[in-house]
């Protein structure tokens, strides 16, 4: 059984979804950040301010091509799929989804978050909106995509349940 990798910035809701989807499906659930934080016993802001945004990127990949289950959903990491060996291993290893908000949406959720590492400048809505422009391309290399907006992570996983179940079935007949 393959893994389901959920995808997109942060604020998307990959968490909340990941939670649910596992739930529907019957199946575990991981969360890349929390993986990280226990495997350093550190918090991500921690992390980012003690060893870097390098060093961050670097431990996250080792975490997700390190897994040896089959059949997780995972909450990825933000930026996990800036990697190209990371967009690699989850195409060969599983489906991809892509859970896609703009940037009004994303601001309005996480604005107020100080615990984002990478949003911490003078001006940090024009950061989330830098990023979310560098990284479309390679969220939109995503098996599937399902549009957030103000949908509850309920509502995202059933979407996502039945574009995928939907796909299956014409797959199957063709």
């Amino acid at each position: 059984m393959k893994n389901i990798y959920l995808t997109g910035m942060m604020g998307s809701g990959k968490s909340a979804v990941a939670r649910v989807l596992a739930k529907k499906l019957n199946r575990p659930c991981m969360d890349l950040d929390n993986e990280m934080v226990h495997e350093t016993s550190s918090t991500i802001p921690d992390i980012f301010r003690k060893k870097g945004e390098a060093y961050f990127r670097q431990l996250e990949s080792g975490i997700l091509q390190s897994l040896k289950a089959d059949g997780l959903i995972i909450a990825t990491g933000g930026g996990s799929v800036v990697s190209p060996e990371n967009r690699v291993f989850m195409k060969q290893t599983g489906i991809v989804i892509y859970l896609e908000d703009d940037a009004e949406t994303l601001w309005k959720r996480i604005g107020k978050d100080k615990n984002r590492p990478l949003l911490s400048s003078p001006d940090p809505k024009k950061v989330l909106c830098d990023l979310l422009e560098s990284r479309r391309s390679f969220y939109e290399e995503a098996d599937y995509r399902v549009h957030g907006g103000e949908k509850n992570p309920e509502q995202v996983a059933e979407e996502l349940l039945k574009t995928i179940q939907f796909d299956q079935i014409l797959n199957e007949k063709n």
